[in-house]
């Protein structure tokens, strides 16, 4: 584990596990057959920036699965993990921010209201980069309520895959599955909210992502239509 550590801190080796990262991902997609379900009239949203919340654990398929026509950002922790996540996300042309969207990481959040208010869509991983899994850690909400920027919940899923032991369950999907990217319904948050309003939106997104990862893995073991 430290020799693989100490790879993975090289500048070269990290560009080239990239690169493969980029084509097996291109290959799953490509050898296998996606659906997208979405609420109705979410396109309206979608047309506008926004910001893009999944679960750690279902970040594989996001680069391909995301809505195209508006430039990404991508949040991203400044580890290991982090820069390796960074050179397999600007393969796909997005752009990374470094830095913590919690209390205390000033500097990305400056950043990330910065480019919401420039046009540009945010991705981010909000019980990312440590956990706890599956709980909202992030100031997600606060970004939407200064920017104005609605909050899409998505989720995908894939028939045939392997699941880590890892903290977030990540998934990583093989060649010729079955897959479905889920959209949830859109979180607005007001400018004028209480911070005590604040928390219940944060239970009320985290209700939501759990719900549509259920509905994305139920989806994939039946018919993908």
């Amino acid at each position: 584990m430290k020799i693989l550590k100490k790879i993975l801190q090289s500048n070269f080796t990290r560009f080239l596990v990239a690169k493969l990262i980029y084509y097996y991902v291109k290959l799953v997609y490509l050898t296998g057959k996606w659906a997208v379900h979405k609420p109705k009239d979410i396109d309206d949203y979608l047309a506008k920036p926004c910001i893009y919340a999944f679960w750690h654990g279902r970040l594989t398929m996001m680069p391909l699965l995301a809505p195209k026509g508006r430039k990404m950002n991508v949040l991203s922790s400044r580890h290991r993990d982090g820069y390796l996540m960074s050179a397999s996300m600007k393969n796909f042309g997005f752009s990374t921010i470094f830095g913590s969207s919690k209390k205390g990481g000033t500097y990305a959040l400056r950043s990330i209201i910065r480019t919401l208010k420039s046009g540009e869509n945010i991705a981010i991983t909000p019980d990312g980069p440590r956990g706890p899994r599956h709980c909202i850690n992030s100031n997600v909400i606060y970004m939407a309520k200064v920017t104005n920027t609605p909050i899409i919940p998505i989720s995908f899923a894939a028939s045939n895959h392997r699941i880590f032991n890892s903290w977030d369950r990540f998934m990583l999907p093989y060649l010729f599955s079955r897959g479905i990217l889920v959209y949830g319904q859109p979180i607005i948050v007001s400018k004028d909210i209480s911070n005590q309003e604040e928390e219940k939106l944060k239970q009320i997104l985290q209700l939501e992502l759990n719900k549509i990862t259920n509905s994305a893995d139920l989806s994939v073991k039946g018919q993908v239509s």
